[in-house]
């Protein structure tokens, strides 16, 4: 979010120094419409048009003669582009499904449920937890009614002062885990079934001893790493992976308890918006109730 507001500063000054070269290079009798009425062109009205651009855009399909990263279809390209009418349409959590219609060169919004004459119709902004639909869409479920809300971390290995095993446990980890996979998330739905499972790895990992991690490199030649810790080393490893993930789990939900309770200490009665404390409460809550796993071997 604040990255966004420093960009959105920046563009606003590079666009308002481009006018103002503009307006010095160019006779006044030739000037642009928008250079001529510069003077219009604030802060507050560039942050607008650029939230409502940011918030409300969707993708549709372009034709095009070379294809793009984002091409699904041959000969066709994805762009960002606002919808009129589709781009006014508030969220609401279920089930929707849209999808281009080449035929009359329209998107078409398919819904679960009726919608009586004279209801709001609303469609779903897609599987984003408060922090995602804040920052793209400028609001936040309340507290336990968004189910893709997630808890992120980072996987981190004890390191070689506290592990003797670090060098071992590290190349496992590297041969197993993506770079890319060691942000997770945490979340109560069934969409958080990788994650979880990446979790898993993780801590059989963490568990080895030093004979368990003398013989899987054995067998790696024979079996891959990431298939071997997939399933269950031995009884001993698991237990000690699901006590290593629970202990860890109860820090993380004492740490997070602990930012959501100075936070309502400090600003419950002082701050100015109470919007926007809701708002803040909610993110937190919401992060919280995502700690709140039963795991088990």
């Amino acid at each position: 979010g604040i990255d966004r507001k420093f960009n959105c500063w920046s563009y606003y000054c590079e666009i308002v120094e481009m006018l103002e070269t503009a307006a010095t290079s160019t006779k006044s009798a030739r000037l642009p419409v928008l250079v001529r009425k510069r003077h219009l062109f604030t802060l507050s009205s560039f942050t607008w048009g650029l939230c409502i651009s940011m918030t409300r855009q969707n993708r549709i399909p372009v034709a095009t003669t070379k294809a793009g990263a984002n091409a699904r279809i041959p000969g066709m390209n994805q762009e960002l582009a606002l919808i009129p009418v589709f781009d006014m349409c508030n969220h609401e959590p279920g089930i929707y499904s849209s999808s281009y219609n080449f035929k009359s060169e329209s998107l078409d919004c398919e819904a679960t449920r009726d919608f009586k004459t004279g209801d709001e119709f609303r469609i779903f902004y897609g599987r984003r937890p408060n922090a995602e639909l804040l920052v793209y869409s400028g609001f936040v479920l309340p507290a336990g009614e968004n189910e893709f809300e997630s808890f992120s971390f980072d996987l981190k290995l004890p390191t070689k002062e506290e592990d003797a095993l670090f060098p071992i446990k590290k190349l496992m980890l590297t041969r197993t885990i993506h770079p890319s996979r060691t942000k997770l998330k945490l979340g109560k739905g069934p969409f958080f079934k990788e994650d979880m499972e990446t979790v898993l790895v993780f801590a059989r990992i963490v568990s080895l001893t030093k004979e368990e991690a003398s013989g899987i490199l054995k067998n790696s030649a024979e079996q891959p790493l990431l298939e071997i810790f997939n399933s269950p080393i031995n009884e001993r490893n698991e237990e000690a992976a699901v006590k290593y993930l629970k202990e860890k789990l109860t820090l993380m939900k004492e740490e997070k308890k602990a930012t959501v309770d100075a936070f309502k200490s400090k600003w419950e009665n002082k701050c100015e918006s109470k919007e926007l404390y809701q708002i803040v409460l909610s993110l937190h809550e919401g992060e919280y109730n995502c700690l709140q796993l039963d795991i088990s071997v």
